[in-house]
């Protein structure tokens, strides 16, 4: 098995803070972590957010030493691409076998863009799909034929269309679909997924849509998103939608609802005026 590329100190400073109960089964093991990760480490995009306000290029969480220490200095999270880096290494570091896999996002089925999107396969003897951005609570199992699951208040389901794998999401901003696409399960290295983030990050589409802060957690409880001034809180089956909140509302939402620290809140752009907007 590969070694964690992962600091010792920073690993186990990140398990304690999630509170993660080891397992002797390999598959419970990664449950059992994905499962405290999507309750507590949230995809974001407010670190990359505050460097595009600023005009600063480097991208945030290169490295998953980088990506965990800013999670346990101000609970910041991140996008998929280092996400899915520090979520290996943390699945490493916890003796489960995992790779990075590419795949593409979006919101048609039919898309045949290239891939866009990092995310983590555990192999415990079958194969398991843990995706820090999707935060969907419980492991996806790959290639059973028609398999859905449902953690409320998000859902999945998984097909075969033309060899490629498509599992359908639905998040919970919106409750639209979603479609990750898999065309293979070769893994890809750091070299690659760091490729990656600066293709899709250099691009002027991801350098728009980091013009407006945007955050998604699942809670246990239920699942949780902020994208601008909307915020949407799902327990059930039933859809309340999204709900407009003041800027003094949002600050204080992301702070005792998401965790993050109020220096991050902050040097948001959206409560910090001296920054710069571009």
């Amino acid at each position: 098995m590969t070694k964690s590329s992962i600091d010792a100190l920073v690993a186990r400073e990140t398990l304690e803070r999630l509170e993660y109960v080891d397992h002797a089964d390999l598959a419970d093991r990664t449950a059992a972590l994905y499962r405290r990760w999507c309750q507590t480490i949230p995809f974001d995009n407010l670190l990359r957010r505050i460097r595009v306000a600023d005009s600063n290029p480097e991208l945030p969480g290169t490295t998953p030493d980088e990506f965990l220490a800013s999670f346990l200095a101000h609970g910041a999270g991140g996008l998929c691409v280092p996400g899915a880096m520090a979520l290996r290494a943390l699945l490493q570091w916890v003796r489960v076998p995992a790779d990075l896999v590419s795949a593409h996002y979006c919101e048609f089925v039919d898309c045949s863009e290239p891939d866009n999107h990092l995310t983590v396969v555990a192999d415990v003897g079958r194969r398991l799909l843990v995706d820090p951005t999707l935060l969907l609570g419980e492991p996806i199992e790959l290639g059973s034929p028609g398999g859905s699951g449902h953690t409320l208040p998000l859902s999945w389901s998984q097909r075969r269309n033309d060899g490629v794998l498509v599992i359908e999401v639905r998040t919970a901003l919106t409750g639209r679909p979603g479609f990750l696409r898999v065309s293979g399960l070769r893994p890809r290295s750091p070299r690659f997924a760091q490729l990656l983030y600066a293709r899709t990050q250099g691009h002027r589409f991801f350098r728009d849509f980091n013009r407006t802060s945007y955050v998604r957690l699942n809670d246990g409880d239920g699942a949780m998103a902020a994208c601008g001034p909307l915020f949407a809180a799902r327990t059930g089956c039933a859809d309340p939608g999204p709900i407009l909140l003041e800027p003094e509302q949002m600050q204080e939402t992301l702070s005792t609802r998401f965790g993050y620290s109020a220096e991050l809140v902050r040097r948001l752009p959206e409560f910090h005026q001296t920054s710069h907007v571009g």
